[in-house]
């Protein structure tokens, strides 16, 4: 297999991406962050652009809806660490050749998000990487993660109410959807450690969650990588930190497998 990198724009501080499809064809939306630009990129080569927004950005997260072909969730207001009290979702619509956009929740200092179907239902999942900073080192006010059933329907003008899952979670960064004991869930690391929140399920309203780490985590990924049928964890640690290491489960406990030689100074981001 061969990969040719291949340059189709420049976007200042470009940070989230995702793919979707709308009339049958592949097209990728990049975003980013500060003061921001959304656009996407179609046709031969992905040299077809489209604007979707410009100087509105601090988009930490881009979520597609796997059957609502041209829709997509994404975050804006988060523009730096200190700044991000008017962090939002929205939620995009492709109808007619054009794309609109409509303010679904507000969520301050939101980093990360998910929605998540499950049957006849839809679960939101958002986790806020702090409450609030007075500079870039303060961390006195833990991150939190919030929970919510939104509309199956996203035809509809959208109402969402937001409810609190847990708090206490400094340094809430780590942030990834996976498969756990079956079902599909969303891995959240924080220095806390590692939390598997499982959507409710079968008709309950009950969101549940499992502590699977305990130690500082920045990142967080999961997938049976032998296939061996248990899932490992890839794992970055701490916030922001130097270590990138594989987790088994060995003796019905999850232990570091692989540990990448080289420390970095910033692991950010792993799936």
């Amino acid at each position: 297999m061969k990969f040719q990198k291949q340059i189709i724009d420049d976007i200042f501080k470009c940070y989230s991406v995702n793919a979707l499809s709308i009339d049958n064809a592949t097209h990728l939306v990049f975003a980013g962050e500060g003061p921001g630009i959304c656009q996407t990129f179609s046709g031969a080569d992905f040299q077809k652009k489209k604007t979707l927004w410009e100087g509105d950005g601090g988009v930490m997260s881009i979520v597609t809806v796997p059957d609502y072909e041209g829709y997509f969730f994404a975050s804006k207001g988060f523009h730096s660490m200190v700044d991000a009290e008017t962090s939002a979702v929205y939620l995009i619509r492709y109808k007619d050749g054009e794309f609109s956009e409509e303010k679904i929740i507000d969520l301050p200092y939101l980093h990360r998000f998910e929605v998540i179907t499950v049957g006849d239902k839809r679960f939101f999942l958002g986790a806020a990487l702090h409450s609030g900073k007075t500079d870039k080192e303060d961390w006195s006010n833990p991150g939190k993660l919030f929970v919510a059933e939104i509309p199956f329907s996203l035809d509809d003008k959208i109402q969402v109410d937001l409810t609190l899952f847990k708090e206490g979670l400094p340094k809430n960064h780590g942030f990834n959807r996976g498969i756990w004991k079956g079902q599909e869930v969303v891995f959240v690391a924080s220095d806390e450690g590692v939390l598997a929140v499982i959507p409710p399920q079968d008709g309950s309203s009950e969101w549940t969650s499992e502590q699977i780490f305990s130690h500082p985590v920045s990142d967080v990924a999961a997938i049976d990588l032998d296939g061996d049928g248990e899932v490992e964890f890839a794992l970055l640690s701490p916030f922001h930190g130097n270590q990138f290491d594989i987790y088994k489960k060995i003796d019905g406990k999850y232990t570091s497998v692989f540990t990448y030689e080289k420390e970095l100074d910033f692991y950010h981001a792993i799936y």
